[in-house]
């Protein structure tokens, strides 16, 4: 597929990948040297291309530019052996077949994911259990961010990972927050390997001011953010 209307110093395979691993397995991205501001993704089948297009085209990045997505020509991305250099020094062209972070590699993974358009209100899972409101913050703010008007955590259903909801000020700033921040390495305090943080839109379209309420567990939590991904995806892991 093509992707337009993108800011190439704002931009590179990794960010793109945060985006639209929400719809489908991205297998290649690939920028376009003669064409500033525009990239090709090849995803893993033809029913993500059409979820992408669905959900993420004419969509705000930040607060300004606009995705305009569309069908390409081509069949496939073939391999670039020297791709040119992007603006932040990293390649061009990035091949995510074997990322793990990728969501729909079997039916089992692809049953946790709900699909949703962008929205304010980002879902976030697979971070440590001792995670402060401060640490999320602080994820996105460090990466030039506007801070999340609201920072929401689940009450724990086990000692292994937590979840929650963060809300932004606009669509536009949560879609530019996936970009930046999805799969952030988290610092482990209990092991040596981080956890990978994951990030998708909400079903949610508020956080109520009692969330949780009274912290009196995950399943009333789960009905109160009104959000479809918790119960499935808390437990999600590398």
């Amino acid at each position: 597929m093509m992707v337009y209307g993108l800011q190439p110093d704002k931009v590179n395979t990794d960010k793109l990948f945060n985006l639209f691993c929400l719809y489908g397995n991205v297998t290649k991205v690939k920028f376009l040297k003669t064409k500033e501001g525009c990239a090709m993704i090849q995803m893993g089948d033809s029913i993500a291309v059409e979820r992408c297009l669905q959900n993420l085209n004419n969509v705000t990045i930040g607060t300004e530019g606009k995705l305009q997505l569309g069908f390409s020509k081509q069949a496939f991305l073939a391999d670039v052996t020297n791709p040119y250099i992007l603006p932040d020094k990293t390649a061009s062209f990035k091949d995510f077949t074997g990322s793990k972070n990728n969501r729909f590699l079997n039916p089992a993974m692809a049953n946790k994911n709900r699909i949703q358009p962008p929205s304010k209100i980002v879902h976030f899972f697979n971070t440590p259990p001792d995670l402060t409101e401060d640490t999320v913050n602080r994820v996105f703010v460090e990466r030039g961010i506007e801070a999340p008007t609201t920072v929401k955590l689940f009450p724990l259903k086990s000692e292994r990972s937590s979840s929650g909801l963060i809300e932004f000020s606009s669509v536009g700033i949560a879609v530019a927050a996936i970009m930046e921040c999805n799969h952030t390495a988290l610092e482990n305090s209990n092991g040596k390997f981080p956890y990978i943080m994951k990030l998708c839109f909400s079903s949610s379209r508020t956080i109520p001011t009692n969330f949780p309420p009274g912290g009196a567990g995950q399943n009333s939590s789960n009905n109160s953010a009104g959000n479809g991904h918790v119960s499935k995806m808390q437990q999600d892991g590398e």
